[in-house]
């Protein structure tokens, strides 16, 4: 397993430098940073060995921790001096990613002096015991600071004995929030770490903590009041430990929160392995996957229960980037329109993304270049109002401050495409519906065969398993605020159904032979009309009124599923993809018409979606795998295209006048989201 910080460069650099008392002043940066126009990079201090995270003190002064076990005071002019030394108090094991990783204060410091620290601490020695006794063991601890020096006697352990395996993946970091609660991030245990310790409930590995300010577990901890605190495990013991937050992560090695934003909103930088990086939201009693996937993507691993919580931010090894550590909000009222944006840095590559609220999937706007080896963000309020800090093992290890602010962020372009992952378990297009203004669920066929579902209200969950053994696309359709009826092919070629009223109900099969995905909308409460291309290449239909129908033949001769929108009750336009690649068309209005051909080059079944009387939206994926639309509004419009690369039938959905939804399943396996509302989303 690839570790965070490799021995090469601990022996050679980072303990090259390390030094007393110094005073060093402020000085333009020596290192290869290069930050946008606006943005202004100087040390704030040097010779700090390998500065692994930094917290601001009331006055102005800065904490820094050094991974080899020293704590320094950075006074404001840049000098710096040591106030604790955990190394010459044989107190800490620093090898490989070990060591003194996490500081922070309480929100009391200037009355009561408390601080807090994660360190690996030396129990006996610093054998690798994993979670037998002794050896090397992560611990939390609040000592008192007066002064300029902490008091090692003060220390009052607060979490202890938490397992290491392989000296790698402790994660490390330790806050404050503004909820009042103490937050911690624990890696995985590292190489030789057993694969089920991300998501068991019984160690502290793979997870985020939560606890109060004198280690007791808070009211709201979702997994209960169990209390671990120094008795973790053994690993897969039946016990719940009332500590953990949330699950499922390698080596969230540092927690990047809004300094501004009330409770605790926070979000988790969680170092890769293979293939991917990823910034998770904090949400409490989320599981995020670990080692079943890695970012977005699912792996092979089959030890983590689901549903996951997918990331919101992720990037591949593919550009030499691959060690994702610092991140950070920019504060309310900092920056400009950047704010609410957040930072994030790469240790391999030393590019530092700036990345807009909203933004998912690959972050795009690289704010800096050239910061490798960086390993804290944070924004500090030094008189100044929020100021950026960053602690870097370059130059014999360093903190940095960035004054100034970026340019204002670039508008996007015109109907961009974001990304919603899910590479390695889409296997189709997306079917959608809503069942009210911004409400939007989302159903695909799993590379596993069964059905999966991801719901928009105010932000996307994560995915759903459903079950089924399902051959083609689903369909679903909402008549009713909290109703959605979905319909697959089965692996016996037949037409099956499952619903969502208050709970989900079982499959029912409805019979029919068909050789594609199905089409389904809903005219009013209690109606459904199902339509599906049969093993003789013809539409047909059959409709559920207190009962279900047969099935109805109508003709045609069509290459993919069709597709069905219905603008009032009573009215049903169906389209399909013909023999000869364009589009046709044929509805129902108290009788069904003959067809009507609408042009186009299709190479797909499309999808269809009306959000008033008179209104159709029809979508399909064009020959060169871009989306197509037409209209019809008192006539049909030309084709428009929409971009994108995609490699199945469409999704569309609309939840109100002049809102539409389009997703679909891209080249690069994941889900794609784009929409009009009364103009094209930025």
């Amino acid at each position: 397993m690839r570790r965070l910080i490799g021995l090469a460069l601990v022996a050679a650099v980072v303990f090259a430098a390390l030094g007393s008392a110094s005073s060093a002043p402020a000085q333009e940066v020596t290192t290869n940073a290069t930050f946008e126009p606006g943005l202004t990079d100087t040390v704030v201090a040097s010779a700090l060995g390998a500065p692994t995270s930094v917290v601001a003190l009331p006055d102005g002064r800065m904490l820094v921790t050094s991974q080899e076990g020293k704590l320094w005071v950075v006074a404001t002019n840049g000098s710096t001096s040591v106030a604790l030394d955990l190394a010459a108090l044989t107190k800490v094991c620093a090898s490989s990613e070990m060591g003194l990783l996490g500081v922070t204060i309480d929100p009391q410091f200037a009355t009561n002096g408390w601080i807090y620290l994660f360190y690996t601490a030396r129990l006996n020695d610093c054998a690798l015991n994993g979670a037998n006794a002794n050896g090397a063991k992560n611990r939390v601890s609040r000592f008192t600071m007066s002064g300029s020096t902490v008091n090692a006697a003060t220390e009052l352990v607060l979490l202890d004995n938490m397992p290491e395996w392989g000296g790698n993946h402790n994660g490390g970091d330790v806050r404050v929030a503004n909820d009042g609660m103490l937050y911690v991030s624990v890696g995985d245990g590292g190489s030789g770490s057993p694969l089920t310790n991300p998501g068991d409930l019984s160690l502290p590995n793979g997870k985020i903590l939560r606890i109060n300010r004198d280690g007791s577990i808070p009211a709201g901890n979702p997994n209960g009041t169990t209390v671990c605190k120094t008795t973790w495990g053994p690993p897969l013991a039946s016990k719940v430990c009332g500590e953990i937050w949330a699950d499922g992560l390698r080596n969230p090695f540092r927690l990047g929160f809004d300094v501004t934003a009330p409770g605790a909103k926070f979000r988790i930088n969680d170092v890769g392995s293979g293939t991917w990086e990823e910034v998770d939201e904090g949400i409490a009693g989320a599981h995020y996957g670990w080692p079943c996937r890695e970012g977005p993507a699912a792996g092979t691993n089959t030890t983590c229960r689901t549903p996951f919580t997918d990331p919101v931010l992720s990037y591949d090894h593919s550009q030499g980037c691959d060690v994702e550590t610092g991140g950070a909000f920019v504060p309310a009222g900092t920056w400009g329109a950047n704010a609410g944006s957040y930072l994030l840095v790469d240790f391999g590559c030393g590019r530092l993304w700036l990345s807009p609220p909203g933004e998912v999937g690959a972050p795009q706007r690289v704010l800096a270049t050239g910061m490798q080896n960086t390993t804290d963000l944070e924004f500090f309020d030094v008189g100044a109002g929020q100021t950026l800090f960053y602690t870097t093992y370059a130059g014999g290890g360093q903190l940095h401050r960035v004054t100034g602010a970026p340019a204002a962020p670039p508008i996007p372009e015109i109907g961009r495409w974001y990304p919603l992952g899910g590479q390695g378990l889409v296997a189709s297009g997306p079917a959608v519906a809503a069942w009210s203004p911004g409400r939007l669920d989302v159903f695909v066929r799993g590379t596993d065969g069964q059905l999966w579902h991801k719901w928009y209200d105010q932000g996307w969950s994560g995915w759903e398993p459903l079950g089924g053994a399902i051959t083609a696309g689903p369909a679903v359709a909402a008549w009713s605020q909290g109703r959605l009826d979905v319909f697959v092919r089965g692996t016996d070629g037949q037409l099956w159904h499952k619903w969502y009223n208050n709970g989900w109900s079982g499959w029912e099969p409805l019979g029919g032979a068909i050789t594609d995905g199905p089409a389904v909308a809903a005219w009013s409460a209690g109606r459904l009309d199902v339509f599906v291309r049969g093993t003789d290449g013809q539409l047909w239909h059959k409709w559920y009124n207190n009962g279900w129908s047969g099935w109805e033949p109508l003709g045609g001769v069509m290459t993919d599923g069709p597709a069905v929108a219905a603008w009032s009750q009573g009215r049903l336009d169906v389209f399909v993809r013909g023999t000869d690649g364009q589009l046709w068309h044929k509805w129902y209005d108290n009788g069904w018409s003959g067809w009507e051909p609408l042009g186009g080059a299709l190479a797909g079944g499309p999808a269809a979606a009306s959000w008033s009387p008179g209104r159709i939206d029809v979508a399909a994926r064009g020959i060169d795998n871009a989306l197509l639309h037409k209209w019809f509004s008192n006539g049909w419009s030309g084709w428009e295209t929409l971009s994108g690369s995609m490699t199945d039938r469409p999704g569309t959905s609309s939840w109100g006048a002049g809102r539409l939804d389009f997703l679909v399943r891209g080249s690069d396996g994941q889900l794609w989201h784009k929409w009009y509302d009364n103009g094209w989303n930025a």
